[in-house]
Order: structure tokens, then C-alpha cells, then sequence
């Protein structure tokens, strides 16, 4: 009796346990891309309306952003939160267009997905309106069945300066 309750515990155990490292399907990839999306996503109309309550659900615990030098990592969702306020602060509204190149590597397992895409953004501030370009890179994690984001970086296009520099160097 013992052995069979032993086995049967056993049994239990390994059916409940979370699959780690087991290859998806092709399928099952794409459905996991889908939900990555629905991520990126979300977290972008989050921003463009303001709403910081969705965001801090996309967002692991973990999370770390880079700015563009090293005075900007941020290492908490509270440092996050700071940063996004003083961001919201310098605009009226802005504006996201469709996402662009968007592009999802992701490891067999689906535990991890790097994510890098354009996004034509249009600000308002003080009755000027700026068109920009932006390239974000993102880092997801599955926590708990959910994929949340673990870092991010964001950049943003800028004029062909070779075209200066030509022009700068004839003077």
C-alpha cells in the first residue's frame, strides 16, 4: 500500500510540475509570439494614454532599463514609474503609429524572448508637433505563465549626419 501511495504521489508530482526546457511546437511558438505581441502591445497603448496600472502588470520585478548613457538604468518599477511620470511631463500627447520590423527571438521553451521593433511616434508639446522614430529592444520573461518584460532599451532615429559632416568639412 505504501509503494502504490508513494507511486501515485509521484505520478502526481511530475504532472503538476511547470515543463522546463521542453521544446515547442511550431504552433505552439506562434501562439506564444502572439501573446508576446499582445505584450508589447499593450504596454505601448498604456503609455500613449497615460496609464500607468497596466504597465506595473507587464513588468517584471526584475525589470531594468537603459537610457542612453549610464546616469539612465533604471532598476525598479518605482525608479520606472519616476522616470515615466517626468517623460509624460514633457508633452501634451503623443501619438503611436502601427509597429514596424517587428521582430521575436525566442528559445524553444518559451521561456525568454528578445523583441525589437519600430514604432513612428508623433508628440505635441507647447502647439509644436514632432514626428520622431523610435527602435525599442525588449526582454521578456515567462513568470507564473505570464510573459512580462525584464529590460528594455529604447532609441530614437536620427537625421543622416554623414550629410553634416560632408557638408560641415566643404566649408
Amino acid at each position: 500500500m505504501k509503494k502504490l501511495l508513494l507511486i501515485l504521489l509521484s505520478i502526481l508530482l511530475y504532472s503538476c510540475a511547470e515543463e522546463k526546457g521542453k521544446t515547442l511546437t511550431f504552433d505552439q511558438l506562434e501562439k506564444e509570439k502572439e501573446a508576446i505581441k499582445s505584450v508589447i502591445t499593450t504596454y505601448n497603448q498604456a503609455i500613449q494614454s497615460r496609464n500607468f496600472s497596466p504597465i506595473v502588470e507587464l513588468l517584471s520585478k526584475d525589470v531594468i532599463f537603459f537610457g542612453s548613457d549610464s546616469t539612465e538604468t533604471i532598476k525598479s518599477i518605482v525608479d520606472f514609474k519616476l522616470a515615466v511620470e517626468e517623460e509624460w511631463s514633457m508633452y501634451e500627447k503623443v501619438d503611436y503609429g502601427e509597429m514596424q520590423d517587428f521582430s521575436i527571438f525566442m528559445d524553444d521553451a518559451a521561456t525568454i524572448a528578445s523583441v525589437i521593433y519600430g514604432l513612428p511616434a508623433t508628440y505635441y508639446m507647447d502647439g509644436v508637433t514632432q514626428k520622431v522614430f523610435l527602435r525599442y529592444a525588449r526582454t521578456l520573461k515567462k513568470e507564473s505563465r505570464k510573459w512580462l518584460i525584464i529590460s528594455g532599451i529604447v532609441g530614437i532615429t536620427r537625421p543622416n549626419t554623414e550629410i553634416f559632416i560632408k557638408e560641415e568639412v566643404a566649408k
